[in-house]
């Protein structure tokens, strides 16, 4: 269905979802471009409203770019679609520079069984605060095949505008739980063969240890680390060494850039 007009409450509605609390009321989110609504379509999200100017509604219809998009029937499952101005657009848009699509979809829900993490390598973060470091973990971690993500209730929301755009589409390839940490972790104990890894400044070289191709790897928050209540849960302490010749050395790694190479080193070594 094509409506031709967004009424202003409508508008309101959309624009609010840029804050937490107007995501967590409707169960909505925002994605916005090209890339996003691509990979947002082909996913099993629902999209509530597809909204895109005339002249890309056209383009995408009627032109030689209509290919990219037939592969799953141009529009997936979208409840609507709307076509609209850029002007109207710019209005819901938290971009500085607004694309001519974007996409309202309901936020999914998903459940977790600890049990899988005897097979499977997850990861876990505690009070992670970046959004943008938050959208480029999902990124790592859809590149090496880590489909759970469990954060503290504190951390920042995945469907944080910046979080959804740093993803690029990861967001509908991975899975993020929020949990009380200290509990989840007592049941990851409590189930046995699951082992934890802590990524702490004193451990052991993550390059000289036999690292498990399953359990869970716990990140701290980006200034403070891992708070003092998980730190018994933790089985196995891990570091990234520091290879800088430099005296004034840096004090610690980006999180993403940690995770990243945290998650290309269980990999590596679970394929010796």
């Amino acid at each position: 269905m094509v409506f031709t007009c967004l009424g202003k409450n409508r508008i309101k509605l959309f624009h609010s979802l840029h804050l937490k609390k107007f995501r967590d009321e409707h169960a909505m989110f925002i994605a916005e471009g090209n890339k996003l609504a691509a990979e947002i379509l082909r996913s099993d999200f629902t999209i509530r409203a597809l909204i895109a100017t005339d002249k890309w509604y056209s383009k995408v219809t009627g032109t030689e770019d209509s290919h990219k998009w037939q592969t799953f029937e141009l529009f997936g499952n979208a409840e609507e679609i709307i076509v609209e101005s850029h002007d109207i657009i710019k209005r819901i848009s938290l971009l500085s520079a607004p694309q001519e699509v974007l996409l309202v979809v309901s936020i999914p829900s998903y459940k977790y069984k600890t049990e899988d993490m005897k097979s499977e390598l997850a990861l876990a973060f505690d009070d992670i605060r970046d959004p943008g470091n938050m959208g480029t973990i999902l990124r790592i971690c859809d590149w090496f095949g880590i489909q759970n993500i469990f954060c503290s209730p504190e951390s920042v929301d995945i469907y944080n505008p910046k979080s959804v755009q740093a993803s690029m589409g990861s967001i509908t390839r991975t899975k993020v739980h929020y949990i009380g940490l200290e509990q989840f972790l007592k049941e990851v104990n409590d189930a046995g063969d699951i082992p934890v890894y802590g990524t702490l400044l004193k451990g052991n070289n993550i390059y000289n240890e036999n690292l498990s191709p399953n359990g869970l790897v716990l990140f701290g928050n980006e200034s403070s680390g891992i708070s003092s209540v998980l730190m018994p849960f933790i089985s196995k302490k891990i570091y990234v060494p520091d290879f800088s010749m430099h005296n004034n050395k840096p004090e610690s790694l980006n999180i993403s850039a940690a995770a990243a190479i945290v998650c290309s080193e269980f990999r590596r070594k679970a394929n010796d």
